[in-house]
């Protein structure tokens, strides 16, 4: 899951603008952009955390939970188990980005609480940003079924969400644009899983935005360095984390978040972007087998 793109190439991986289900979790960090546009750590060792303007341990339950992480720059925040009074929720992180500077910079992520969502939001460099959400709230379960479902192949988890829509109507932030993700888990039940290639079993994402003016293709498969003909496959740095199982109705829920690269035309990679979303999905039935 992103948060602010700010000056200076300084910004909240996962991106500016985010859905998180309620009681699920996101972990953030301070990112700055390097000359490729390639999201990497930085070595900032003082700063300060809020969410809406308080101190972590100012929080009420209600607002949620955040722990700082033994590095200063990155810190997990976790959503209540309702649907909090302040939505979204803002959580800030201030510093000075060099020793000795009087400029401080502020990086705010703003979460949007949902009861549960399949949602994913794509943030690249100065700002720019796509966001998806399948509200189905408005749909009847044969329709929720074909727009967002899950199936076990083997030792993966393949899960497919389509027609990703905010607000249940018109499109993501680009303007009649929808989006799609699919989601490759090497493993059925509920862990932590970091990205790999394609192999024998793999955790692999691919998420497609597609609008008026052509589509847009992001994947977690990399070839290092790019434009070379001899470059190396390479998976990018992220995981999917399958959070719940329920094997009696076949729910199966979930969260990613990484860096993603961008395909270009002839299906090269390109620009790197921060990506994150969830899914809260039934499985259907392959081969007769659930896991």
């Amino acid at each position: 899951m992103a948060c602010a793109q700010q000056q200076d190439d300084f910004y909240l991986a996962p991106g500016y603008r985010i859905t998180l289900a309620v009681d699920n979790s996101v972990d953030l960090s301070l990112i700055v952009l390097d000359i490729d546009g390639l999201p990497h750590q930085t070595s900032i060792d003082a700063g300060n955390w809020t969410i809406n303007g308080k101190d972590s341990s100012q929080l009420d339950p209600s607002e949620g939970k955040f722990r700082t992480s033994l590095a200063i720059i990155s810190g997990t925040y976790t959503a209540p188990h309702t649907v909090p009074k302040v939505n979204p929720v803002a959580v800030a992180f201030s510093f000075q980005p060099t020793a000795g500077s009087k400029t401080k910079e502020t990086v705010v992520c703003n979460i949007t609480i949902v009861e549960r969502s399949n949602n994913f939001q794509i943030s690249g460099r100065r700002g720019s940003e796509d966001s998806f959400e399948l509200d189905d709230r408005f749909s009847a379960p044969a329709v929720r079924n074909m727009l967002a479902h899950a199936a076990v192949a083997g030792s993966e988890l393949m899960v497919n969400v389509g027609a990703m829509q905010a607000g249940g109507a018109g499109g993501g932030v680009k303007t009649h644009s929808n989006g799609t993700m699919v989601l490759t888990i090497a493993g059925t039940s509920t862990g932590h899983f970091n990205w790999t290639l394609p192999g024998s079993s793999a955790t692999t994402v691919m998420l497609t935005v597609a609008g008026g003016s052509g589509s847009d293709m992001y994947s977690t498969g990399d070839c290092l360095p790019h434009g070379d003909n001899h470059c190396t496959p390479t998976p990018t740095h992220g995981y999917t984390q399958i959070t719940s199982y329920d094997p009696k109705t076949g729910e199966v829920g979930g969260r990613f978040q990484g860096t993603v690269v961008k395909l270009d035309n002839n299906g090269r990679p390109s620009t790197y972007a921060s990506a994150s979303g969830s899914f809260q999905v039934t499985l259907q039935a392959l081969g007769g087998l659930h896991p």
